[in-house]
């Protein structure tokens, strides 16, 4: 599956550096294993979204929660939420 590239409304810093994109991969059994902990289902996605895009969780909490949900639309097939996902039944 392709990486998704989304522009941030307001740039983000990591590492004394301005980033106004993000480019996601697909999710990972292990990104989903490192969120199992988290107390509810939006601690997990922000921590699964910014594993995918390597970014620190403390960091992809400070993006702007507009670009939040442009995230949450554009990655939703990354995730396995979208509708081309498949189980793999024949």
């Amino acid at each position: 599956m392709n990486a998704v590239k989304v522009t941030l409304s307001r740039p983000l810093e990591i590492d004394g550096q301005k980033v106004t994109e993000l480019s996601f991969r697909e999710s990972e059994v292990g990104d989903m294993l490192d969120a199992e902990d988290a107390t509810t289902e939006y601690r997990r996605l922000v921590i699964v979204l910014a594993a995918m895009c390597n970014v620190p969780v403390e960091r992809f909490r400070k993006i702007a929660t507009r670009d939040f949900y442009t995230i949450m639309d554009r990655c939703k097939d990354l995730v396995g939420n979208g509708t081309s996902a498949t189980t793999g039944a024949a």
